[in-house]
């Protein structure tokens, strides 16, 4: 018979006979099971026959499969429902085949494993999503790495960047544009190839550690004075509003406390 601590509760778990739960929650037995496999394993001594690779180099062809994944992180400080948010992200992303969705170690961190890469595309093009105005970071995975060790510290977003002389609303603008404000994606065109409109519309990659940019300098004329464009993010819902950065609002922001810490 074995005990687990787990959130104030004493989980008993009698290996190899029965499990008896104090508490009717699901999630909490999960995890104390977890931590009690984890110790055991770990309290296991490694053999001499367990040191030996099973798998040559030559069978990898052979044993790994074509996979259309995203690596998904909810950035909040918030205590949330992951059924809840499956089930609306299996809502809103209105996909051709049902998706699957499991938790990794972080608890704010995701997987989901897509039928087709068709779907996984128009979810990233869909981008941003969230979830109770919390943003959920995405990025794209074959598979190949471990989704623990993957980054997820960037999203993208639709910007627009206006009164750019018409001559000017053109792809390659819209490329130096876009590596300026951080990672280039696409740009929006019309269907004859062209960036017909007001203004250049764009996707890029944000870090969400860094501020956003609140306008682009420009000298578009030897004659003219370099002038200031102002930057439109489309969807946003989510940032500070002291510093201008995405992983964090206003009551966990440094720049805020140090105003504070100014003003006594």
């Amino acid at each position: 018979m074995y005990g687990v601590k787990y959130g104030g509760t004493i989980v008993q778990v009698s290996v190899g006979c029965c499990l008896r739960l104090t508490v009717g929650s699901i999630e909490w037995m999960m995890a104390a099971v977890d931590d009690l496999v984890s110790g055991l394993t770990s309290s296991l001594a490694i053999s001499e026959s367990e040191s030996v690779e099973v798998v040559g180099l030559e069978d990898l062809g052979n044993l790994k499969a074509k996979r259309f994944l995203l690596i998904g992180k909810l950035l909040t400080s918030k205590v949330f429902h992951k059924e809840a948010l499956f089930g609306t992200l299996k809502r809103i992303w209105h996909t051709r085949e049902e998706f699957t969705a499991v938790s990794l170690d972080d608890p704010k961190k995701f997987l989901f494993f897509f039928k087709s890469d068709f779907d996984r595309k128009n979810v990233m093009r869909g981008s941003p999503w969230t979830f109770d105005k919390a943003l959920l970071l995405l990025t794209s995975t074959d598979g190949a790495v471990d989704p623990m060790s993957v980054s997820v510290d960037s999203q993208s977003f639709w910007v627009r960047v206006r009164r750019i002389l018409p001559i000017f609303l053109t792809p390659a603008m819209g490329e130096k544009l876009g590596n300026f404000l951080g990672m280039f994606y696409i740009v929006d065109r019309g269907l004859n190839g062209d960036c017909l409109g007001s203004f250049l519309r764009i996707t890029v990659g944000l870090k969400i550690n860094e501020p956003l940019k609140r306008c682009v300098t420009l000298r578009l004329s030897a004659d003219e004075p370099a002038k200031q464009y102002e930057i439109e993010y489309e969807g946003f819902s989510y940032f500070c509003l002291y510093c201008g950065r995405l992983d964090h609002v206003g009551s966990a922001c440094s720049v805020k406390a140090s105003w504070a810490i100014e003003d006594e």
